[in-house]
């Protein structure tokens, strides 16, 4: 007779037995190895939120997208023990990650931190050479900017070394509409950009 044995929480077993006279009445012991589940969260580096409905891939492969509370498990049997996964993630507005793992016996939450593609825009009014508040930064007519408490504007952008037409508009009618060309790259990531309007 071949059986199949499966169970959430522990490796399926396929097993063949062959019933004769003396082993009709006997019972089996079966070795079964316990399935294990890792937990990674992934973080963005700037505002310490969870991440979201992003797409992890692990060794390569689509493995799942994550929750509300920037988590995925991944699911694996205890044979794999000792064995090194590539966790990696490619999505606009963050930089290309990737990180190799090696699964225990006893996982535990694992935190990855994600870094925003972004600079922070300093809109100065000329000549009084005052930062301006209030104003919209938009791309292709959406908005992108984030008013920080500084008073600078965080703009967050899908690729690195890309050039971006931005446009900058005024709801209150204060400011003439006016536009920005920026490019994100190794040397003005993250950081202040001064623009005179």
């Amino acid at each position: 007779i071949d059986l199949f044995l499966s169970c959430e929480d522990y490796s399926s077993e396929k097993l063949q037995v062959i019933l004769t006279e003396s082993n009709s009445n006997k019972s089996f012991s079966v070795p079964l190895i316990k399935g294990m589940g890792q937990k990674f969260v992934f973080i963005d580096s700037k505002t310490n939120n969870y991440i979201g409905d992003v797409k992890i891939l692990i060794d390569g492969q689509l493995h799942d997208k994550t929750n509300g509370s920037g988590a995925i498990i991944y699911k694996y049997k205890g044979d794999s023990v000792g064995k090194t996964i590539n966790i990696s993630v490619n999505v606009p507005k963050y930089l290309n990650f990737s990180k190799s793992y090696t699964l225990t016996s006893n996982p535990q939450p694992i935190t990855f931190i994600l870094s925003p593609i972004y600079v922070e825009l300093n809109l100065i009014d000329f000549p009084n050479n005052n930062m301006v508040r209030d104003l919209v930064v938009s791309l292709n007519g959406k908005q992108i900017s984030t008013m920080m408490q500084t008073g600078l504007y965080k703009i967050d952008l899908n690729s690195m070394n890309k050039k971006y037409d931005l446009n900058i508009t005024d709801p209150n009618g204060a400011y003439e509409n006016s536009s920005i060309s920026l490019t994100v790259n190794d040397n003005n990531l993250g950081k202040k950009i001064n623009h005179e309007i």
